[in-house]
């Protein structure tokens, strides 16, 4: 866990330039200048356990008495314009309250800011000093990939890491301790002796030595080991956009899916449309939630799909017709009007029920359009 403070637990007396208004404004020059300072006060504050100032940065940033950066929950540069670029614990609390007397409490969460080399994968611009806070924490969640290292053979580790962060698309580290390298010639299929009782119960599913081929730290690998023919490496993966690209990509990437879903359970022949409306469940805002979309079809809008978490929300209770009777035996949340499905494969599945339930049965069609007619008739009345 990081070391947190709220505030220094007494006044610093440290003069170097990474702890004074003067050092700190003269790095906001540069992004590249401003990740420096902080390196400084990190090691500072972590490793000489020196008892830092605190400061607010550009109103949306604020640095610890431990060394620690921190992100504001709102934009305060964006709802005050004219706040100072740097201030003192007491100075910033001033302004605040001096330019808002109802504004509450300020939440801060550690941030990691984007480095001065690494570009925006949506719109392929590099990020500056000015736009470093434009990101969300969904942007900065972290990836994992297993990559060949087929083009580094006979270089070390070492190198590797140091090829990977020239990339300009994202940070990457080859830093899992225990998953570092993967190798057909490390597998191991001997049962593990640690789990002899377990292998003696469980004979067809037992606990192997290296069953996949990995290793790391443990087996001697270190940033000197030589890569080998055949090697994958396993990298955690840190990817940042700005706000509105973030937005724009992970609704591209939610309609890219709900289409896929929609055409594979059948429901071309009642000409879909998805219709974007606000996610109904993330309480996080569009910034780190896709849009849920309302599911137009020739017998009108009849299906809200959308994530809550790891379900995805099936609802055709707009369609006022009651459809669960076509999943008695799924063991999952469903009502009258809608069933949760466990991924994209379920939600194929239980749409694919229900196209072809619809398309099969005037019955139901009539029922459809009758419902759909009283339905509007009486929003227009009232």
């Amino acid at each position: 866990m990081p070391k947190f403070k709220l505030g220094p637990t007494e006044e610093s007396d440290i003069t170097s330039s990474y702890n004074t208004l003067e050092g700190i404004t003269k790095s906001l020059v540069s992004l590249k200048d401003f990740k420096n300072l902080l390196t400084e006060r990190h090691i500072a504050g972590y490793e000489r356990n020196e008892n830092l100032t605190t400061f607010y940065v550009k109103g949306n940033f604020y640095l610890d008495s431990c060394g620690n950066c921190m992100k504001a929950d709102r934009d305060i540069k964006k709802l005050f314009p004219l706040i100072p670029d740097v201030m003192d614990d007491k100075s910033f609390w001033e302004f605040i309250k001096k330019s808002n007397p109802e504004m509450g409490g300020i939440g801060f969460s550690i941030a990691s800011i984007p480095p001065s080399h690494i570009i925006c994968p949506v719109c392929e611009k590099p990020w500056t000093i000015e736009d470093c806070s434009d990101f969300t924490e969904y942007s900065g969640t972290e990836e994992e990939k297993v990559i060949s290292l087929k083009d580094f053979v006979g270089k070390t580790l070492y190198e590797v890491q140091m090829a990977f962060n020239e990339k300009t698309d994202a940070i990457y580290r080859i830093n899992q301790p225990e998953l570092m390298i993967r190798n057909d010639r490390f597998i191991d299929l001997t049962p593990d002796p640690d789990y002899a009782d377990h292998n003696k119960e469980y004979p067809d599913h037992m606990f192997l030595m290296n069953k996949r081929g990995w290793v790391g730290e443990k087996n001697g690998i270190d940033g000197d080991y030589l890569v080998q023919e055949g090697d994958d490496g396993y990298f955690n993966i840190w990817r940042y956009y700005h706000k509105t690209c973030n937005r724009k990509k992970i609704n591209e990437d939610q309609l890219a899916q709900y289409e896929r879903i929609f055409e594979k359970a059948g429901f071309k022949e009642l000409d879909v449309r998805l219709l974007a409306t606000p996610n109904q469940y993330c309480s996080n805002g569009p910034d780190c939630c896709p849009s849920w979309y309302n599911v137009n079809t020739i017998y009108g809008t009849g299906i809200l799909i959308g994530w809550r978490k790891r379900v995805i929300n099936i609802d055709w209770s707009q369609w006022g017709y009651d459809l669960s009777y076509l999943f008695p035996n799924e063991d999952v949340t469903k009502w009258e009007g809608g069933i949760h499905a466990w991924g994209e494969e379920k939600a194929i599945e239980y749409l694919s029920k229900i196209a072809a339930e619809v398309k099969n049965s005037k019955k139901i069609q009539n029922k459809i359009m009758t419902y759909r007619s009283t339905h509007e008739r009486d929003l227009y009345n009232n």
